[in-house]
Order: C-alpha cells, then sequence, then structure tokens
C-alpha cells in the first residue's frame, strides 16, 4: 500500500501544504497531486454532485479546465451512484466508460481507479478518480490509498459546502459540457 517512508513524507508535506491554501480549487489540487503522486498515475480529478442539474462536475480535472457528467454517463457517475470504488484497466472494453470525455478533451484513457466521497453526514457528495496508472494497472491497493486521502477532500468539500465561498457558477463557468454529443 503505502511505501513508507516516502509517501507518509508526501502525506505529511500535504499537511503543510494545506495549511497555507487559500481556496476550495488550490487545496483540492494540493490533494489530487498527492494522491496521484502516491499512486502513480497520470491523471486525477474530483467531481461534486450537481443536484440542480443531476450532473457530476470537476472542481479539479488535471489537463483539463472543468468537465461536467450526466449521470448515467461514465465511470466516474457509475461510482456515485453505486456509492463503491471501481478499477477499470480496459476502459475502452467497459460498458460504463464515457469515451466522449477522451473524444472532446483529446487524452487517451487506458485505466482509471475511482472511489466515491461522504460528507460527514454520510452522503456521498462526489467523485475523486485517477487515470492511467504509470507503471502496470491500479490495483485494490491504489483504491486504499485514494479513499484514505479522499477523506481530505471531504473535508473541505464539506466546508466549502457550508461557508460557500466560492459559487456553483464560478466553478461551473468553462466546464467542459459533455450531456451532449456534438457534430
Amino acid at each position: 500500500m503505502f511505501k513508507i517512508k516516502k509517501d507518509f513524507d508526501k502525506i505529511r508535506e500535504l499537511g503543510v501544504k494545506l495549511s497555507t491554501s487559500n481556496t476550495l480549487k488550490e487545496s483540492l489540487a494540493v490533494i489530487s497531486d498527492t494522491t496521484r503522486d502516491i499512486v502513480g498515475a497520470d491523471r486525477a480529478s474530483v467531481y461534486i454532485y450537481n443536484s440542480n442539474v443531476n450532473m457530476l462536475w470537476s472542481v479539479h480535472a488535471d489537463g483539463i479546465e472543468y468537465i461536467r457528467v450526466p449521470m448515467d454517463k461514465g465511470i466516474a457517475s457509475y461510482t456515485f451512484n453505486k456509492k463503491k470504488p471501481y478499477i477499470t484497466n480496459s476502459p475502452y472494453n467497459d460498458e460504463h466508460f464515457y469515451s466522449l470525455i477522451d473524444e472532446k478533451s483529446g487524452y487517451r484513457t487506458k485505466s482509471i481507479a475511482s472511489v466515491p466521497i461522504f460528507g460527514f453526514t454520510g452522503e456521498i457528495i462526489g467523485v475523486m478518480q485517477l487515470l492511467n496508472k504509470k507503471e502496470f494497472q491500479f490495483y485494490e491497493d491504489d483504491i486504499l490509498v485514494m479513499k484514505f486521502l479522499s477523506n481530505f477532500v471531504s473535508g473541505f468539500l464539506d466546508l466549502y459546502m457550508i461557508t460557500d465561498d466560492e459559487t456553483d457558477s464560478d466553478i461551473e463557468a468553462g466546464a467542459l459540457n459533455l450531456s451532449t454529443p456534438t457534430n
């Protein structure tokens, strides 16, 4: 699971960086970057459920500014709806994979690990997702690391939802809308 000293050092650094983060977006980037680095993935994303439009929308996504995903499409939505972690090391052969994200972003997804994020009340509030493990494929040990670090995300999302310092429209502005294909 953890590569002991090296990973604990990264988690300690995470705490220091979070203590100086000023915004939700900055904090989520720090947590996502740490998770991505410990697991050894190429990209990380954090999605929050937006009940107003019944979609998941990214509040952090490496390599792209924002993504919005319908609740019946993609691994992130599947993870959210099932409230369970999910791994696929062959997404193009997975019935839950939403290839439109790759098509619109120009990125090629080769593997995905996804965990639900639960708020302080126990309700699911979002999903953390890693793409393309650099060495080999995603394993259950990777899910354990993601679940551990998703608790940091949960704390910041709960705080955000209570204080609402950034409006939904601020975060949604410029989102890559994936609700309908483009021709």
